[in-house]
């Protein structure tokens, strides 16, 4: 069986850092100024960056799946964002979290870092297992961090909840989740 549930997007309208810097500010920012930051964005890099790109205009889309199977659950989540109503209620055996970006709490920033962001995710979701992913590259890209290197997130969850297992995964490699 497969729930859905809704999501938010990573905070792409506000500053970000690569895992290890703390990012603070843009709290209480609107809908009406976080479209004119994305627009003021995209014009700066010119449509040539973008030529080619699917991309939707609207704020929505982001969903989080909660996969059920005889032996247990598993919960995916496409980009940095969650509602804590929803995710204290939610307690999957592995979740896939993704880790790129300024993570969105309820529809804010996150007022920390990345590391931050998904400690409090698994302190609210309890798994025992967690995959990161949507680590990408911008680096090269004005004002985008480079966001590959996970060391601090993965220090940060062994301090903070030493009983969740990381698992490593590479690029088309395998994980066996039970």
């Amino acid at each position: 069986t497969v729930r859905v549930y809704p999501s938010l997007h990573s905070c792409i309208w506000t500053r970000a850092a690569a895992p290890g810097k703390p990012v603070f500010g843009d709290y209480g920012t609107t809908e009406n100024e976080k479209l004119e930051r994305l627009n003021a964005r995209r014009a700066a890099r010119g449509e040539a960056f973008y030529a080619g790109m699917a991309n939707s205009s609207s704020t929505g889309g982001p969903l989080d799946f909660l996969i059920e199977t005889p032996e247990g659950t598993i919960l995916f989540q496409d980009s940095m964002g969650y509602w804590t109503g929803l995710y204290a209620h939610l307690n999957p055996d592995v979740a896939l979290l993704a880790a790129a970006g300024r993570g969105n709490i309820d529809g804010e920033p996150i007022q920390g870092s990345v590391e931050d962001f998904i400690v409090r995710e698994c302190e609210l979701l309890r798994p025992r297992r967690v995959i990161l992913g949507h680590h990408d590259n911008f680096a090269g890209i004005e004002g985008a961090p480079d966001i590959t290197d996970l060391t601090p997130v993965l220090e940060e969850l062994d301090r903070v909840t030493p009983g969740v297992e990381v698992v490593p995964m590479e690029l088309g490699g395998r994980v066996t989740l039970w």
